[in-house]
């Protein structure tokens, strides 16, 4: 889960991380976007998400502050 749009620099890192691991997976790593809200609506889905190891949620430094600073965004 990325929380920038396409394109954006976690974007990129992420597609790069899913190919690597996807490897000794065996296994298709998909990327989602889900930009808006300074990352918000990307990092809360993350933290929706169940508890089962398979979503990872990439964020910047503010991203990431933002969450703290603002407990009611996640």
């Amino acid at each position: 889960m990325v929380p920038q749009a396409a394109g954006a620099t976690n974007d990129s890192v992420a597609r790069i991380i899913s190919t690597e691991l996807g490897k000794p997976l065996n296994k298709s790593v998909v990327v989602e976007n889900r930009p808006g809200a300074s990352g918000a609506i990307g990092t809360q889905e993350g933290k929706r998400a169940k508890p089962d190891a398979y979503t990872l949620v990439t964020a910047s430094d503010s991203t990431a502050s933002m969450n703290v600073i603002r407990p009611s965004f996640a």
